[in-house]
């Protein structure tokens, strides 16, 4: 695995199975509370033809003594830069929950800066973010109901869950991340003119489909809507279903064909 080092430090960018010569780079961006490493069991279900690239925030894994973002303009506009270098060729951006919201505003910050843009968007499990907020904050919660809502959530593994120590070291990045869609306000500026492809969870009541769909409203350039079977960690009971799709639209953005993908080399 190759880490990389941002301009003011800490290591933004991981490439679990950098792949020089493939067409385009996969870049993900994770959910609350978790690290770049989420996405790495996806670099042997990833064709030769795309490079995967995740995102390291500050305040978890490698990155856990540095503060975490708490609102969403800031953190998306560091990661704009810290993708300034990786962007001279096709790409695409995934994001799940927390990180299809800052997937979007990512994307917004670069069209801002004139900077190439993503051939598509891959958005999963993040209501529309025009939509007004229908959950409780959670951010502040005492520890033990910010637990018992991350039960709920059932994203988290109940050994993980039950470790206070574990606990302690996680739950600063946890409220922080929280923080970030908490305090997010939507500011209006045109549709992006870049494809979108929105996944979710049928059984997902964190972002249920119907608000899901409004994202069209945030796309001149196509949209697409699948549904997946699970709740809203979909992402991990669903990873190869999932990973089809997003496969397919990648493909379909880098216009790779049979001999292409045969022809790039890991």
């Amino acid at each position: 695995m190759e880490t990389l080092a941002g301009r003011n430090g800490g290591n933004w960018m991981l490439r679990p199975d950098a792949r020089a010569s493939a067409p385009c780079r996969l870049f993900c961006l994770p959910f609350a509370g978790a690290g770049a490493s989420q996405f790495f069991p996806w670099k042997s279900l990833l064709p030769p033809f795309v490079e995967l690239c995740t995102l390291q925030l500050p305040g978890r894994e490698g990155r856990f003594r540095e503060p975490a973002f708490v609102r969403a303009d800031e953190a998306a506009e560091h990661v704009a830069r810290e993708m300034l270098a990786w962007i001279d060729r096709p790409y695409a951006l995934f994001g799940h929950s927390m990180g299809a919201l800052l997937t979007f505003e990512v994307a917004r910050s670069l069209r801002r800066r004139g900077c190439r843009l993503p051939f598509v968007l891959l958005l999963s499990g993040y209501p529309a973010p025009h939509l007004p907020r229908d959950q409780a904050p959670v951010s502040g919660l005492p520890k033990e109901q910010l637990i018992e809502r991350l039960r709920e959530m059932q994203g988290t593994p109940e050994v993980v869950l039950r470790d206070p120590e574990l606990m302690n070291f996680l739950l600063p990045a946890l409220r922080a991340d929280f923080a970030i869609c908490e305090t997010y306000t939507f500011r209006e500026e045109p549709p992006l003119p870049i494809p979108m492809v929105v996944f979710g969870g049928a059984e997902d009541n964190e972002a249920p489909p119907p608000r899901l769909e409004p994202w069209r409203l945030h796309t001149s350039a196509g949209f697409r809507q699948e549904t997946l079977p699970g709740g809203h960690f979909f992402l991990h009971s669903s990873r190869e279903r999932l990973l089809q799709h997003v496969v397919h639209a990648l493909r379909a953005g880098v216009g790779a064909d049979a001999g292409e993908v045969a022809g790039a080399r890991g």
